[in-house]
């Protein structure tokens, strides 16, 4: 038997009234859209977050790598040892 408490007082939703079940089946509809909206709304503002800290980060230039010398590296090494 579900109960419903307002201001302290405790109502029982089973001796409730037509008028009173169908504000009962109102507000719950109405809670479960506000509880929606809250879990939408959280989840936009994360993305927001998310987006800027994106923005953020294209803003900043990566760094360029230092060219490979491996190759120049073995191409003075074989030229060192021809000369030899």
């Amino acid at each position: 038997m579900p109960k419903l408490t307002i201001d302290e007082t405790v109502y029982y939703t089973d001796n409730f009234n037509e008028d009173q079940n169908k504000a009962w089946g109102e507000l719950q509809q109405a809670q479960m859209e506000a509880n929606r909206y809250e879990y939408l709304q959280k989840m936009l503002t994360s993305r927001v977050q998310y987006l800027a800290s994106d923005i953020a980060k294209l803003a900043t230039p990566e760094p360029v790598p230092e060219p490979d010398t491996y190759e120049e590296d073995l191409k003075a090494k074989k030229t060192k040892n021809d000369k030899k």
